[in-house]
């Protein structure tokens, strides 16, 4: 007879580092103005929102997040607006 072994993987990568992480890598990012994003970080999954001035920084903050060991969904509530 065997005994059931639950198994727990352990990542090692708590929701605060990832979000300070991927925060660093948002002000490291010259193609990215951070000041008008926010990030959280929960389990695996990262949320993105505020406004930035292009599709492109919205592409690339969305990047950075995925690029953050250990996640596995990213939602991007990031809004573009225009400068007048």
């Amino acid at each position: 007879m065997s005994a059931a072994n639950p198994i727990t993987v352990n990542t090692g990568v708590s929701p605060s580092s990832v979000k300070q992480a991927i925060e660093a890598a948002l002000r490291g990012n010259s193609e990215i103005d951070p000041r008008g994003i926010q990030v959280s970080a929960y389990d695996n999954t990262v949320q993105l929102w505020g406004t930035v001035h292009s599709y492109r920084q919205r592409e690339e903050a969305e990047r950075a997040a995925w690029a953050a060991s250990g996640i596995k969904s990213v939602v991007n509530r990031i809004q573009v607006t225009f400068p007048d």
